[in-house]
């Protein structure tokens, strides 16, 4: 997968000379939200970690679990499909050994 401006080159040799290195560990971005069924998630990790990446439902139970284990330092790209849920505020709750970020999503059928 290859994200718009993480990369610079050179028109004449093709060749790439800046690496993009995260430096967050953070949520990028959550579209649509609201959304019905299906969101996109995005997220950037900064160093090698065991990440544990759940969602919520508005009583802090664990409904659903995305992603869980070790992650290399990069931008990652998942989904989540609330299909099977109603409609109503969930969270995102992502993290690793040293740090915890939630997010806020709505599900509207």
């Amino acid at each position: 997968m290859r994200l718009s401006n993480l990369y610079s080159y050179d028109d004449n040799t093709l060749a790439i000379s800046n690496l993009y290195s995260p430096e967050n560990f953070h949520f990028i971005s959550n579209f649509p939200n609201p959304f019905n069924p299906l969101t996109h998630i995005k997220y950037e990790l900064a160093h090698y970690s065991e990440i544990q990446f759940n969602i919520f439902n508005i009583k802090g139970e664990i409904i659903d679990v995305i992603e869980m284990g070790y992650q290399a330092p990069g931008i990652y790209s998942t989904e989540w499909n609330g299909k099977e849920y109603p409609s109503g505020i969930y969270f995102l709750k992502l993290g690793n050994q040293n740090e915890k970020q939630t997010q806020k999503l709505i599900l509207l059928k």
